[in-house]
């Protein structure tokens, strides 16, 4: 900065943004921020001056131009990641993949950035004065394989009530043209969702035996469940009625 007539110029520094000159002014001793127009004066700088701490110390630095987003971040600013940081993590990935065999697609996948983002927030909330462990953070292959098999389960039951219902009253309308059976695991279905917990109501047993099968087109990731029907009929003979195949979404 050009010194001024003024001797206040010697402790303080314009801001500039984008290199245009902005109506603020920073202390180079104290480094405050102030209203500074030039119709105003310097009187409040020199106010300041008084009574600022350590004016009597002479900042080597004065004469430098100091740069607004030194104090306040810039929208333009695409990441404030040390690129020391983004190596690391890198390298990490690198290692993960590797050792454990698995596809570099993997990194991109939803699951994954969920479970960095999560081990990323747990940090916040962990003592940064001593360093902490993964192995205390994330749980044991059994517990994950239990708890996937309980969310399993239920979901399957639920699904399987709701296509029993279908089955029901295609069933009661007519819909497929015979009589069917008792099916026993059908019963042992609707008993347990008869429990009060799940508001539903005791529906005629008249079903059929129900095989559904879920899985996943591993080229073009779309879920899809098959539905298919079997009934033996009076001179046991086993029919079979595929009632369809139909795409879904996992989240549904």
């Amino acid at each position: 900065v050009t010194p001024k007539s003024s001797n206040v110029w010697n402790c303080f520094s314009h801001i500039y943004v984008n290199d245009v000159k902005q109506e603020h002014v920073i202390c180079n001793k104290c480094r405050d921020l102030l209203i500074y127009k030039h119709s105003s004066g310097t009187h409040s700088l020199s106010k300041h001056i008084r009574h600022c701490q350590n004016t009597a110390t002479k900042v080597s630095e004065s004469d430098v131009q100091v740069n607004i987003n030194q104090y306040y971040e810039s929208s333009k600013n695409k990441s404030c990641i040390p690129n020391r940081v983004k190596q690391e993590i890198k390298v990490a990935c690198a290692e993960f993949v590797t050792l454990d065999c698995r596809s570099f697609n993997t990194i991109s996948g939803n699951g994954f950035k969920n479970l960095a983002q999560k081990l990323f927030n747990a940090g916040r909330y962990l003592p940064i004065s001593r360093e902490i462990s993964i192995e205390s953070l994330h749980p044991n292959p059994t517990t994950i394989s239990r708890y996937i098999d309980q969310k399993a389960s239920k979901l399957m039951l639920i699904r399987s009530f709701r296509l029993c219902q279908v089955v029901l009253i295609m069933e009661i309308t007519g819909g497929f043209g015979f009589n069917p059976v008792l099916s026993p695991a059908v019963c042992i279905l609707f008993k347990y969702f008869s429990k009060p917990e799940y508001g539903i109501h005791q529906m005629n047993q008249k079903v059929y035996t129900i095989v559904v099968d879920f899985w996943k087109d591993t080229f073009t990731g779309i879920h899809y469940c098959g539905i298919s029907l079997h009934h033996i009929s009076n001179d046991w003979k086993l029919q079979c009625f595929v009632i369809g195949c139909y795409p879904y979404d996992l989240e549904s």
